[in-house]
């Protein structure tokens, strides 16, 4: 019986990698026929949004997530703008994870258009990895009006560099035994964890693609990065453990800005600011949440990237309070004098709204809001319009809503 256990043990993993093509562009098409020979980018067309996706004639022009929607138009003009709709893009990602649901014991999605599937151990009842990926992808294309490409190999690592490689609409199956020559020509920066700042220091120590990696030992990578050290040593001779299933890493919530040209006065990134506070607040309430601590993030034209963890008094769901707290933390962020192309603030530490309130003291913040509760409605009704007013014009800031940066009232303190 242990004999048995310890096969099953070391049976071959098979895990698939399910990615959408141009998930948000195919779903712009599905709305608007006339879009389907056209080259469409999708972002947020107010407030000098930013690019969320483009589709793959936009990519060709030199496109990408990030840009601004203006340096889009410019490298690409004659592309189609689409204001991406993030109620739709949800409804579409939730069709697509209950299909894959019944292709595998376990599955873990990732992002909107993304999912890995633990096929192991299934082969006796859907057959081949390989044959059960193409009835995958031909099931979601008939079902759902979408083009996915698969990677199918032994771990999450390869299979999602396989999906990557299979562009367009195609299925690529990386055999056991060839994990660590499949991902030795693949660049360096697409490796979880090397973002851009860390594949340039790599790029200048001679380091460009996962193969130039390996040749480092582990121990060397691991002095100098510590854990994330050891995950690269790993990922580069195409080993990776980590299970199929539900992440346990916090999720976040981020709303930002960028600025067009980039900005150097603070009155213009206090503005930035606000605006990606205010649609962080508006996306938490929609969803019934609040959140205990924000992150506030600037990257500079330069691309340094510098950041400040906010631990909120209590948890929150109003953007005004998210301003004040931003507002407190933004001077240490502005060290350096050099423009600042785009600013972040992210949410994390969930919890269900409606917040308690105290046993005591009044809901001072009921008529803030009620007026934030009919700003959603109007953003709701009329999502192109082209301002709203800051509720925080109107009452005033409720404080910065930091960890012992309250003010005591009279009331407060005569109770005290």
């Amino acid at each position: 019986m242990f004999a048995a256990a310890a096969a099953a043990d070391d049976r071959p993993r098979h895990v698939l990698h399910v990615n959408t093509d141009d998930f948000f562009a195919a779903l712009a098409r599905q709305r608007d026929p006339a879009l389907r020979r056209r080259s469409v980018v999708v972002g947020n067309l107010l407030n000098r949004g930013s690019v969320v996706s483009a589709s793959y004639e936009a990519r060709e022009a030199g496109v990408y997530p990030g840009l601004t929607m203006q340096q889009a138009s410019r490298l690409a003009p004659e592309a189609v703008q689409v204001q991406v709709d993030w109620g739709h893009a949800r409804h579409a990602s939730q069709a697509l994870l209950r299909l894959v649901q019944g292709y595998g014991a376990r599955v873990e999605p990732h992002g909107f258009d993304e999912a890995y599937v633990d096929y192991t151990g299934c082969e006796r009842i859907h057959g081949a990895p390989l044959d059960v990926a193409r009835q995958l992808r031909n099931e979601v294309r008939a079902r759902l009006d979408l083009d996915v490409s698969i990677g199918v190999a032994t771990n999450k690592l390869v299979s999602r560099f396989a999906s990557s490689s299979a562009k367009r609409r195609s299925v690529l199956d990386v055999l056991p035994g060839y994990e660590a020559s499949f991902v030795a020509p693949q660049p360096v920066s697409r490796m979880p964890g090397v973002g851009a700042d860390l594949a340039r220091r790599l790029c200048d120590m001679g380091v460009r693609t996962v193969g130039e990696l390996a040749c480092f030992p582990r121990e060397l990578l691991e002095a100098v990065w510590g854990r994330l050290g050891r995950r690269l040593a790993a990922g580069a001779r195409g080993e990776d453990r980590s299970p199929v299933g539900l992440r346990a890493e916090r999720a976040g919530l981020m709303e930002s800005e960028t600025f067009e040209p980039d900005a150097l006065e603070r009155a213009q990134i206090e503005a930035g600011l606000e605006v990606a506070c205010t649609r962080l607040g508006a996306t938490l309430r929609a969803r019934g949440w609040c959140a205990a601590r924000l992150v506030l993030r600037l990257e500079h034209s330069d691309g340094v990237r510098v950041q400040r963890f906010l631990q909120l008094a209590t948890p929150t769901h109003l953007d005004t309070q998210f301003t004040a707290a931003a507002r407190t933390f933004l001077p240490l962020l502005l060290v350096r004098r050099v423009r600042v192309r785009r600013i972040e603030v992210e949410a994390i530490g969930f919890s269900p709204s409606p917040v308690q309130l105290d046993l005591f003291f009044p809901d001072r913040d009921m008529k803030l809001r009620r007026v934030l509760a009919a700003a959603d409605r109007v953003r709701t009704r009329y999502p192109t319009a082209p301002a709203l007013i800051a509720a925080r014009a109107l009452l005033g800031a409720s404080g910065p809503g930091l960890t012992g940066t309250k003010k005591e009232t009279k009331t407060e303190r005569r109770h005290r």
